[in-house]
Order: structure tokens, then sequence, then C-alpha cells
């Protein structure tokens, strides 16, 4: 929005991303593991203690491949848009998720 001529209103880019970040602390995770069927809820939060750079475990969203913090963060906040405020997670070893196992 714009006030007058050359001066927008809506914010710092520090106050969109303490909004974004507080978004991002509500929702809930819930992490399936398909194996054995056991499921919890955790936070986003608690997903950037995952390892990332593992390429032995996958995490899927809705059948997309996710690989990265910011990439899951992306999922989460096109999922809050929609009026989600809980997210299925799946994780399992990569040859049981995309080899068919």
């Amino acid at each position: 929005m714009i006030d007058k001529p050359g001066r927008k209103r809506g914010g710092s880019a520090a106050g969109r991303r303490s909004g974004v970040e507080e978004v991002l602390r509500e929702i809930r995770l819930l992490v399936v593991e398909p194996e054995s069927g056991a499921s919890k809820v955790i936070r986003f939060d608690e997903a950037k203690s995952w390892d990332w750079s593992s390429q032995e475990l996958v995490r899927l969203v809705d059948g997309w491949e996710v690989r990265s913090l910011d990439q899951l963060a992306q999922v989460l906040l096109y999922k809050v848009s929609k009026g989600h405020q809980e997210v299925k997670v799946y994780e399992a070893p990569r040859a049981m998720l995309l080899g068919g196992g």
C-alpha cells in the first residue's frame, strides 16, 4: 500500500520475517513413519535439528520430496495460507519410499 507518492507502507523486512516465524512456530507437523505406522506431532523448531544433508532419509509432504529446511518452510507457509493447521510429513528410508519398498 502507498500512503503518499514515493512512500510505501507495510512494515520492514524484519517485521515480515518475525510474522513468518510466528506462523511457522504455530503450525503442527505430524511426522509419520510408514514402516511402523508410528507418528508424532512436532513443531517447526524441532525440524531445524533434522539432518538435512542425509541422503538416507526422505521426507515427503503431499507426495513431494522436501530436501531442506527452507523448502519445508515454504511448503508450510503455503499450507497455512490454505487454512491448514497441521501438515503430514512422511519420513522413511529412501529405498522404502522411492523404491517401492
